[in-house]
């Protein structure tokens, strides 16, 4: 039986990353069942290099974060001062490595975008005029690029915006946009509202 092909919002993908880093602590159990369908199989978990990129800015951003806060900074003073630090040698070359390891984890498949045909640009600018932010639109590209089933994500403007396009025919993508929860709730992965056990 050909597995469902789920696209990783970049939300998704760091929300793995964190309960990967420290499964004591789970961050809920919709995040942990994710997590687990993720490494048991029941889906083929697709990423692109538009991902890799984001999860990096991120783990940099919280890193520089960290920084600031020794400092006595608080978080609204990031934008303003996060152009004074640079990282440490040794927390530069930590992230290199998790890019490293996202690109080459056999877990996923990674959707590398080198080149686009034009009917690609002219359906990114047709989510952009559906009210999408153009960072969440070449995510939706790279998606139908890689024939996915679905799209998956934590953010729900995102997922209301897309869906509405894409029942009103304003687009021409052909998957569906879920939350981890709906995602793992749908009968043809067979699970429960949690999502595979470990031993499944």
């Amino acid at each position: 039986m050909k597995l469902l092909k789920g696209y990783l919002d970049s939300n998704v993908l760091i929300n793995y990353i964190w309960w990967s880093k420290s499964r004591s602590k789970p961050p809920g159990r919709v995040a942990a069942g994710m997590a687990t369908a993720i490494e048991t199989g029941v889906f083929d978990p697709v990423i692109s290099s538009f991902c890799i990129m984001e999860v990096a800015s991120h783990f940099r951003d919280y890193e520089i974060l960290k920084l600031l806060i020794r400092d006595g900074f608080g978080y609204r003073y990031f934008s303003q001062k996060r152009k004074n630090y640079s990282l440490p040698i040794a927390t530069e070359r930590r992230l290199r490595r998790l890019v490293k390891v996202l690109e080459d984890d056999q877990l996923f498949s990674v959707v590398t975008v080198t080149r686009w045909r034009d009917k690609a640009y002219s359906d990114i600018e047709q989510y952009v005029a559906g009210y999408v932010d153009l960072p969440d639109a070449f995510h939706l590209q790279a998606a139908a690029t890689a024939r996915c089933d679905y799209f998956i994500t934590g953010d729900d403007e995102l997922r209301q915006r897309a869906n509405a396009m894409i029942e009103s025919g304003a687009t021409n993508l052909e998957l569906k946009v879920a939350s981890p929860k709906e995602f793992l709730n749908l009968p043809e992965l067979n699970l429960g509202p949690d999502g595979p056990s470990r031993g499944s």
